[in-house]
Order: C-alpha cells, then structure tokens, then sequence
C-alpha cells in the first residue's frame, strides 16, 4: 500500500471512530469508494442525487480529511467516452477514495 493510501486509511479509521463524517460525506465517501473508476464531482452528483452544490463542498471536506485524493492519473476530457464536464475540452477532478 502507498504512504498516501496508508494515511488515507488512518485518517478514515481515526474519523469514523470519533464520528465526525456527516451523512452526506458518509453517502459521498462510500460512492468514492465502491466506484470501480475514480469519479468527477458531475459523476458524484449523478450516482447520489445530490445537487453538485452538495457535492462539491463534501468532496473538498473529505480531501482535506484525507480520506480521499485526486488521481492525477486519471483526467476526464469531456469530448472523450465519457463527457464529464460543463465546458468542453476542460479536464476534470477525478477522486479516488482509501479501501477499507
């Protein structure tokens, strides 16, 4: 396992224990983390319901937890198979989540 993952892992075992994820972070956390594939904002938003105005802020919230991370492997260009984005040609965040 990475440094980052391992870190990941920690901070996630370390959140949960005190409680301090909100139900849409948990809702969001556990998308990240069944997703075969790291996932945009867009992609969040569609797989939970929530509006991306949700999302987002969630997504930052548990970045900064450190439970999850961008995959800067993974950039999604919307004229590609899989259109994720608002503006064409603009690439988008991908998150991945720590495996628990």
């Amino acid at each position: 396992m990475s440094d980052v993952r391992d870190t990941s892992l920690l901070a996630y075992i370390d959140i949960k224990a005190n409680g301090d994820l909100g139900r849409m972070q948990e809702q969001i956390f556990r998308i990240i983390l069944n997703s075969d594939q790291p996932l945009t904002n867009k992609e969040i938003s569609k797989l939970s319901g929530l509006e991306i105005n949700s999302v987002t802020p969630r997504v930052n919230e548990l970045r900064k937890m450190t439970i999850i991370w961008e995959d800067k492997n993974y950039m999604v260009i919307d004229a590609g198979k899989r259109p994720c984005t608002y503006e064409p040609k603009r690439m988008s965040h991908t998150w991945k989540a720590v495996e628990v």
